[in-house]
């Protein structure tokens, strides 16, 4: 595993921490460390969160990739399983564990996560946390996942104005395809926002020797606040996806209700010729026009005069409009 270990010191910015072997020093009193976990084995994994004799379920809670539950107080250690999108184009969540422990966050994630590197190099000289506390490193964890969220909102936001577009002006034949993308995207959006409203909403109420929020329930609150409105945000393009959607099924309606029209029209204007061609075509002795020199000339003037007429009364009775 690529193990990164910072300590917040007094005036609130992060430095790297030297001490290698967490294990002999843990629980600190005063120290704020933060321990960013890549993990690649889980054996290696296991081992280090074992030897901070944590509760075997927060262990647990630690080793899976996808987090049964999303929320556990487990003695002294907080667990949550923080679930985000890295891009705007994954096909999948990723998930973030954090364990929460008294002067010690742990995140645990399989996959690079930029926000988390952003955080290490913009509050380690240039911006300061609010409080000097692990609480207060996991709220700008929190704080730049949910404004990514927002951004990502906004962006199929956009995505599905285009789309509202090509529907209208029937510009794009891959309308289908791209109707299923935006779904999947914005359905998985909301799953996302859906666990991240769940854990912040929980944090509101736990009292924990692992974790607090005093000092920071302005800060929560203004999360959950951003929080319900990227998820009202969400539904809203849901419902305005499906409305889209029900346009273009009346569209495509329409146009095969032309077609039909026009179908039927060519068909109705055929009938008589038939029937006229059927009439003759009878294997009669005794049949006048037969022996008539001009019959074949008179039955192709009659079929095209029929035509004609019914091709006239459609046509000014705006059935080819």
């Amino acid at each position: 595993m690529i193990t990164k270990i910072f300590k917040l010191n007094t005036e609130g910015f992060l430095e790297h921490h030297p001490q290698a072997n967490l294990p002999d020093r843990h629980p600190y009193d005063d120290a704020k460390i933060w321990v960013d976990i890549r993990r690649t084995e889980p054996d290696t994994l296991e081992t280090f969160l074992t030897d901070l004799k944590l509760h075997p379920l927060a262990v647990k809670a630690c080793l899976e990739v996808v987090p049964n539950s999303r929320f556990g107080v487990y003695e002294q250690s907080l667990f949550i399983g923080l679930s985000l999108l890295i891009n705007d184009d994954d096909k999948d969540r990723t998930f973030l564990s954090v364990l929460c422990l008294p002067g010690m966050i742990i995140t645990i994630h399989k996959k690079a996560i930029p926000i988390l590197d952003n955080i290490l190099e913009q509050f380690s000289s240039a911006m300061r946390f609010n409080t000097i506390s692990t609480s207060g490193v996991f709220y700008q964890i929190l704080d730049l996942i949910i404004d990514q969220d927002l951004v990502f909102a906004q962006k199929i936001r956009e995505e599905i104005e285009r789309f509202e577009e090509t529907v209208e002006q029937e510009t794009d034949s891959n309308e289908t395809e791209k109707a299923q993308t935006l779904k999947k995207c914005i359905l998985l959006l909301e799953a996302v926002l859906e666990d991240q409203h769940y854990c912040v909403s929980a944090l509101q109420t736990i009292e924990s020797e692992s974790f607090s929020i005093k000092g920071l329930q302005d800060y929560f609150r203004d999360s959950l606040s951003h929080l319900d409105h990227a998820v009202r945000s969400v539904d809203r393009q849901i419902d305005r996806l499906s409305t889209i959607h029900q346009l273009r099924q009346l569209k495509l309606q329409d146009k095969t209700n032309r077609r039909l029209q026009v179908l039927t029209v060519i068909s109705a204007i055929f009938m008589p010729l038939m029937l006229v061609t059927g009439i003759y075509g009878m294997n009669f002795q005794h049949m006048p026009e037969l022996s008539w020199r001009y019959g074949y000339f008179g039955s192709i003037f009659l079929m095209f005069v029929i035509g004609l007429t019914m091709l006239r009364y459609f046509n000014r009775n705006g059935w080819f409009k």
